[in-house]
């Protein structure tokens, strides 16, 4: 569970574990140590990644608002990413921070107002958000950005 832990929040790829340096590491803190495939540390992250989403599923039935953040970045290799995050506070007074997505939008995708509507409605409705339940959205003070909120009101009403 450690390496998981390693791999997923420092965001680390899953062949970090089959390097010389963290293999070397793994010896000087336990000799006695097997080192898991990268093939197990998949098989892993994939059935926590869908315990983690079931959770925050559940959290989000439970909930009585949820608000949004979105942004559309460019990584190093200018790949353009779409990320919807969710905020929400539980029944017993946490604030909870999940990001429910982060996607490659494709090279020939314009990001117009209608294209982002669609991705976040689609983000929205993969965790069935009712409308009741959509509070805000918080995003960059762009054209397409501010269009976009505009088009989710009329479309389908968020409280």
């Amino acid at each position: 569970d450690d390496i998981l832990a390693f791999i997923a929040l420092d965001m680390r790829p899953f062949t970090v574990i089959e390097g010389e340096g963290f293999q070397k590491l793994m010896k000087t803190l336990e000799p006695l140590y097997t080192i898991p495939t990268r093939e197990t540390i998949l098989t892993e992250i994939s059935h926590k990644y869908a315990m983690v989403k079931t959770r925050v599923f559940n959290l989000i039935k439970q909930c009585t608002a949820v608000s949004f953040t979105t942004d559309i970045w460019t990584s190093f290799r200018m790949e353009a990413y779409m990320t919807v995050s969710c905020h929400l506070i539980t029944e017993d007074w946490r604030l909870e921070n999940y990001v429910l997505e982060t996607k490659e939008l494709a090279e020939t995708a314009i990001y117009t107002a209608a294209n982002i509507s669609e991705r976040l409605s689609q983000v929205v409705d993969a965790y069935e958000i009712p409308p009741r339940k959509r509070l805000a959205v918080v995003h960059d003070n762009t054209a397409n950005m501010v269009l976009c909120i505009e088009r989710l009101q009329i479309e389908e009403p968020w409280e």
